[in-house]
């Protein structure tokens, strides 16, 4: 089902991890396509673009201000096991993901009426999604080709909301850690 426009998404932009990822996500992960880059999801869905206040902005500005920068390491893959019938998920595991856990929870307490993947899963568990729609053998193939190139780290000191136009995903506003948002 296609998103429809307006749609928002809070994320952790990981340009680090793109020379890395970025062939197997352009081949099997949907969003990547759509302009979504590596990226490590906070809140999905978040407001959409119309019913997003000023208010709305400045909360989100100071919760993400709140917690500071850090540097994320990527070392190891992990596999989510998706329903029967479907590929499984490969992702890399951010150390630390504390940090990520700790805003997804400030930002789904705040605004309880956008539960991370709309309530799907009992855990969130950050993570940054390699492959989705790949195919057992390509699975395995990504794995052994990533492994050998780890570990990713990268600094994170931004939060970007992005939005869905009907057609790609693009930057929207990003939050500083640590300060205010900025277009």
């Amino acid at each position: 089902m296609p998103s429809p426009p307006g749609l928002t998404a809070v994320i952790v932009d990981v340009p680090a991890a793109s020379p890395v990822v970025g062939s197997w996500r352009a081949r099997f992960d949907s969003s990547a396509p759509l302009g979504v880059p590596p990226h490590v999801t906070i809140l999905f869905p978040f407001l959409s673009l119309p019913a997003m206040t000023a208010t709305d902005r400045a909360d989100l500005a100071a919760i993400v201000g709140a917690e500071p920068g850090f540097t994320v390491t990527f070392a190891a893959l992990g596999t989510f096991a998706t329903v029967e019938g479907t590929p499984e998920v490969l992702y890399l595991e951010p150390s630390p993901a504390e940090p990520f856990r700790r805003l997804t929870e400030a930002l789904a307490a705040r605004w309880p009426q956008c539960p991370p993947y709309e309530g799907a899963f009992d855990e969130v568990i950050p993570h940054l999604t390699v492959t989705e729609t790949a195919p057992p053998e390509q699975v395995s193939a990504a794995r052994r080709a990533i492994a050998r190139v780890l570990p990713i780290r990268a600094s994170i000191d931004t939060v970007t909301l992005i939005d869905f136009d009907g057609t790609r995903w693009r930057r929207h506003m990003q939050f500083p850690m640590g300060g205010t948002g900025r277009s």
